[in-house]
C-alpha cells in the first residue's frame, strides 16, 4: 500500500495481526506505518527481536507464547507473500491450541475479574478518597464557604502542597454547575453518573492533577515513554463544555499537545454525563486520554 498497490487479502491479514495484538496485549503493536515511527521501522526491517524485547518490557515471563509471536511476526510481514493464507490460519499452532469451552470461559473471566478487583488497590484507593472527598465537600458547601462561583485570593496560586481533599474541595466551591439547566441527552456509550456535575469536573481536575504529580501516563504498558509534562482543564459556563489541553513528550521528542472539548449532559433521569465531542492532535493519543478518563469517571460511578 505504501507504493501505491494494494493487495486485499494480504492487507486484510496485516490488518487482522494488528487487531489481534490488540486483542491480546490491549494496546496496538505500533502507532503508524509512517517512517517516523521507531517501533514499525523494527517490522519492516524484520528485527522482531528487538520488536518483541520492547513489548516484552515490564512483563512477566512467557507473557507472549512463541506461537504467538511466530503468527503475528507473519501476519504483520513487510513481505506480502509472507503473510499467511486463510488456509494457514486455521492450521496455525497458537490457534489450534487448547480450546475453552463457553461456560467454562465464562466462569474463568468472572473469577479473574473478581480477584483483581478485590486485589486492586487502586481501587480501594479511589473509592476511600472518593467518600472522603464528597463528605469535604459537602461540609464546606453548607457552611457556605467561599461561595459557589467564586474565586478566594487564597486561590490565585496553587499550593503544591495542598492536600488532595482540601485541593478538590477548593475547585468543588468554585463551580455553580445545575443539573437541570444542562441539556438532555441520551447515549449508552457514555459514564453517567449519579453526582453534581459540578464533581463530576472537580474530580477530573483532582485526578489529572494527581497523575501529573506521579508521572502517570495515559496509556499503560506501552513500550514508548510517554512524559505527561502539565495539563490545563477549564469549564465554560455558557456552552456546558469542559475544555482540556494535554502537552507531553514521547520517546525525548518534540512536544505534543493535544485539545479535548467536553460537553455536559443529563440524562432522563438526571445522571450527568460527559460527551467528548471536538478534538485536535494525534487520534491514537486522544484516544487514549479519553479512554483514560473515561475509567477514571467509571470509578466513581
Amino acid at each position: 500500500m505504501e507504493m501505491g498497490n494494494y493487495t486485499g487479502l494480504a492487507a486484510d491479514m496485516f490488518a487482522a495481526g494488528v487487531v489481534l495484538f490488540i486483542m491480546f496485549n490491549g494496546t496496538p503493536p505500533f502507532l503508524s506505518t509512517k517512517p517516523n515511527d521507531r517501533i514499525y521501522q523494527l517490522i519492516k526491517t524484520k528485527n522482531f527481536q528487538k520488536f518483541w524485547a520492547l513489548h516484552e518490557k515490564n512483563k512477566a515471563p512467557g507473557h507472549f507464547p512463541d506461537a504467538f509471536k511466530r503468527l503475528i511476526n507473519s501476519l504483520l510481514s513487510s513481505e506480502i507473500d509472507r503473510r499467511p493464507s486463510l488456509d494457514d490460519i486455521e492450521k496455525d499452532e497458537w490457534l489450534c491450541g487448547d480450546d475453552i469451552m463457553n461456560d467454562d470461559l465464562i466462569t474463568y473471566m468472572k473469577s479473574k475479574s473478581e480477584k483483581l478487583s478485590q486485589n486492586d488497590p487502586n481501587k480501594k484507593k479511589m473509592a476511600d478518597l472518593r467518600d472522603k472527598l464528597l463528605q469535604r465537600a459537602m461540609e464546606e458547601e453548607e457552611c457556605g464557604l467561599n461561595s459557589a462561583g467564586s474565586r478566594g485570593e487564597e486561590d490565585e496560586e496553587e499550593d503544591p502542597n495542598i492536600s488532595e481533599e482540601d485541593y478538590f474541595a477548593r475547585n468543588y466551591r468554585k463551580l455553580n454547575i445545575k443539573t437541570e439547566e444542562l441539556p438532555q441527552y441520551e447515549n449508552k456509550g457514555l459514564v453517567y453518573l449519579n453526582q453534581k456535575p459540578a464533581f463530576l469536573v472537580a474530580w477530573l481536575q483532582n485526578h489529572l492533577r494527581e497523575q501529573q504529580a506521579a508521572k502517570e501516563v495515559f496509556l499503560r504498558d506501552f513500550p514508548s515513554e510517554i512524559a505527561p509534562l502539565n495539563y490545563t482543564i477549564d469549564y465554560d459556563e455558557k456552552t456546558y463544555q469542559l475544555n482540556a489541553k494535554f502537552v507531553f513528550v514521547i520517546d525525548d521528542e518534540d512536544e505534543t499537545e493535544l485539545r479535548l472539548t467536553g460537553q455536559l449532559h443529563r440524562s432522563s433521569k438526571g445522571e450527568v454525563s460527559i460527551d467528548w465531542r471536538q478534538a485536535e492532535g494525534t487520534p491514537f493519543w486522544l484516544t487514549a486520554i479519553q479512554a483514560n478518563l473515561n475509567d477514571s469517571l467509571r470509578e466513581i460511578a
